[in-house]
């Protein structure tokens, strides 16, 4: 992401070299044509002057001429009109001239000056009828005057002009310089312009491909667990998924193996939880040994799951039995008990092929562990699902008691709780241990859709208590989140019947356990065009995310609380967490931190720049929303700076 910042910096920085140096071309032709055109209307105007001097200078000597033959009034009054002219049209010429010209026309003054002076004592003469000194004044001082100020009037021309000649030769001079450069810079700035396009191109793909690569590295670290290499929970549910399909198409047997370390607390305890791993890791590599199937997978710190397709039920028995006992003898003594279960029919779901091999693992560690027990061979003396269970699932669903619990969600850069997550707890007379284990009852039923009806119709009917502008998060699984029961309209219906602007309600779809993804696409779609804001919940957790990420625009992503944790430690799990808060930085997609429980995982999270949080450290569900002071009292933030928002 980085790259493809600076790429586009270069690109920008490229066209904008080529414009300015474009432009800077273009004004200094301008200048250069300009200027020389100026210095060629300057001399063209000095040149006009010159004559019209000359010309005057000469009338008025004339004149002066005709008044010593024949004097008359009117010869008098045309010669005091020429000597008027002059001086206005010498001034002219010095705020023109140069500084050598400037000086020229100073002398002309001076001399004209002088001129018309031997011209007044010429005229007083005449008047004095004295001709003799009328003649003697023209022939001594006039005349050898009046050539002089021609001498200089000639030669002041004829340097305009060559000055004039030099200003035409450099405008076309400077004109020629143009008209070959032109072309010549502009070739230069396609040049760059080519190159600079190159240029972002290459990049850009070797981005892409970088990218591409990141993205598969990432994907591939959110399927693998860190310590064994083996596939994660994640993978193993798309894994199991995928197998049943394919099984179901094309009949061929699927076998389930679940594995578990037992007593595998005791080597933790007594060993330490170096060993523990140690052991961990030589199970992992005996089951790669075995080649019993490229599915391996490790679900919990102690549980390994073996996804086996076409393969009976009496081969993959034996190959266990052998992987058991090689286990027991190169493993210091550690033991394994296995659980199996096999596709009998078309009717079988991912659901119940783990509910047996679970059943079947249960019954391996009640006969005494380090053994072997196939589902199919307890079948008619176990019960896959608790009966009791069942029923006060049925009940609750019949009568809909269940109580609704309330979590901030806080913005980090401002201290506010911006939000509450609602989340549902079934009433305590029917028995579950908590939220999930009725959940899990319901999906089995397959009424996992109605469950999440009643939640929301009890969570909206809080939704007054709600502070002002506040957002309410709920949750949706995905099989809900796709059935008839929960149209678009009846949700709409019900947050407006609530009183909430559907801006204000998040619809969290987990990405744990979803299976049909482009329903899922395709109904988040049309909900956000309704107003609703989608948030994808327990990001990093399951095995869609990064899919429905490149398919769907969602608001929020809410980070798992396992990848938080672990990403304090774990190279692996940070990985996780930076690609996924990069990624959603970079789709400006908000961040929510969940699991925050302690002052070490708040700290790692506002230092990644995360925007939301929530977590037992910054308030625990309650059944009522607290009050802002109860929040300040309880959350890590300064207090001066908490606020309900």
């Amino acid at each position: 992401m980085k790259n493809t910042t600076l790429l586009s910096r270069f690109a920008q920085g490229s066209l904008l070299a080529v414009l300015l140096f474009l432009a800077a071309f273009s004004i200094w032709t301008a200048l250069l044509d300009q200027q020389a055109a100026r210095q060629v209307e300057i001399r063209n105007s000095l040149d006009n002057l010159d004559r019209q001097i000359t010309s005057t200078f000469a009338q008025e000597g004339i004149l002066l001429h005709d008044y010593l033959l024949e004097p008359s009034a009117s010869v008098r009054d045309d010669y005091m009109a020429m000597a008027t002219a002059l001086p206005p049209l010498l001034q002219h010429m010095q705020q023109n001239e140069d500084a050598d010209g400037r000086a020229l026309v100073s002398t002309l003054f001076a001399e004209q000056q002088r001129y018309l002076f031997f011209a007044g004592q010429l005229f007083a003469a005449i008047d004095a009828h004295n001709p003799s000194l009328a003649k003697k004044l023209h022939s001594s001082e006039i005349d050898p005057l009046f050539g002089h100020i021609q001498a200089q009037l000639r030669t002041d021309a004829d340097t305009d002009q060559t000055r004039g000649n030099q200003a035409m030769a450099q405008l076309a001079r400077t004109q020629s310089i143009i008209l070959v450069t032109t072309p010549i810079a502009f070739a230069i700035g396609l040049l760059l312009m080519t190159i600079s396009w190159r240029v972002t191109v290459t990049y850009r793909r070797k981005i892409d491909e970088t990218t591409r690569a990141e993205l598969g590295r990432l994907e591939h670290l959110a399927f693998t667990d860190p310590l064994t290499h083996l596939g994660n929970h994640y993978a193993y549910q798309e894994h199991l998924t995928q197998a049943v399909q394919e099984s179901r198409h094309t009949a061929e047997p699927l076998i389930l193996a679940l594995l578990d370390l037992d007593e595998f607390k005791v080597i933790n305890d007594e060993q330490g939880h170096q060993r523990g791993d140690e052991v961990l890791c030589d199970l992992a590599a005996l089951l790669e040994e075995s080649k019993l199937s490229e599915a391996l997978f490790r679900l919990s710190a102690d549980q390994f799951a073996i996804i086996v397709p076409h393969t009976s039920l009496a081969e993959i028995t034996v190959a266990l039995e052998r992987l058991r006992e090689d286990v027991q003898r190169r493993l210091s003594g550690a033991t394994v008990s296995i659980g199996i279960a096999h596709t009998t029919s078309h009717e079988f779901t991912r659901e119940l092929l783990q509910t047996q091999a679970s059943v079947a693992l249960a019954e391996a560690k009640r006969r005494g562990r380090n053994r072997v027990v196939a589902f199919a061979g307890i079948a008619g003396s176990v019960s896959v699902m608790d009966l009791a269970k069942t029923q006060a699932a049925r009940r609750l669903l019949n009568e809909g008691k269940i109580t609704i619990a309330f979590q901030p969600i806080w913005n980090l850069t401002s201290g506010t709780a911006q939000a509450f997550e609602a989340l549902t707890r079934p009433d305590a007379s029917y028995g579950f241990s908590g939220p999930q284990e009725l959940f899990d009852v319901v999906e089995q039923i397959g009424r996992a859709h109605e469950l999440d009806l009643i939640c929301i119709q009890a969570i909206l009917a809080r939704a007054a208590e709600l502070p002002p502008d506040a957002l309410l998060f709920l949750n949706l699984s995905p099989q809900t989140f796709v059935h008839d029961l929960l149209t678009e309209a009846v949700l709409l219906e019900a947050v407006v019947r609530a009183g909430l602007e559907p801006s204000r309600v998040v619809l969290e779809i987990t990405e744990r356990a979803i299976v049909n993804l482009a329903q899922v696409v395709e109904k988040a779609r049309f909900l956000r065009m309704l107003g609703f804001r989608i948030a994808l919940d327990d990001a990093g957790a399951g095995n869609a995310g990064l899919e429905m990420l490149s398919q769907l625009p969602v608001d929020f992503v809410k980070v798992d609380r396992a990848i938080v944790s672990q990403a304090l430690t774990d190279q692996a799990a940070r990985s996780v967490f930076v690609g996924l808060t990069t990624i959603a930085r970079e789709l400006e997609i908000a961040v929510v931190a969940e699991g925050i429980e302690n002052a070490e995982m708040l700290d790692f999270v506002q230092r990644a720049r995360v925007h939301y949080a929530q977590g037992y450290l910054l308030g625990r569900p309650s059944e009522t929303i607290p009050e802002p002071a109860a929040l300040q009292k309880a959350s890590p933030f300064q207090p001066t700076t908490l606020q309900l928002a």
